[in-house]
């Protein structure tokens, strides 16, 4: 959860001993005390001082890693089903059969850079 929490946060502020992240304001019920303080720890071991970390629960203005990753997985996805949409066999069998992909079936192959 403490992973959920960070890749659904951005820097808003940050000094040696204090950063203050803006966390997507959807996710609040996931953030407690316990976790708010693995997450100190955390980055207070990466500093190797304390470090005090607060949050701020509004819409970042930045994207988050997690909306980086979503907006990048649609886009595979996109990508994918243009690929299969332009393929010559695809295409024959549409004219030869009226056949038609179904929407949202397409998906990248995982690790194949698409």
């Amino acid at each position: 959860a403490q992973r959920e929490i960070c890749f659904n946060s951005v820097f808003s502020v940050q000094s040696a001993d204090e950063v203050t992240l803006a966390l997507d304001k959807g996710l609040h019920a996931i953030k407690t005390p316990e976790r708010e303080k693995k997450i100190q720890d955390a980055f207070s071991r990466f500093a190797g001082h304390e470090v005090k970390v607060c949050f701020t629960e509004a819409s970042p203005e930045e994207e988050t890693p997690e909306q980086a990753e979503q907006r990048k997985r649609l886009k595979r996805r996109h990508d994918a089903e243009d690929a299969v949409n332009r393929d010559a066999v695809v295409q024959s069998l549409k004219e030869s059969f009226g056949a038609d992909i179904v929407p949202g079936s397409t998906k990248p192959i995982e690790g194949s850079g698409q």
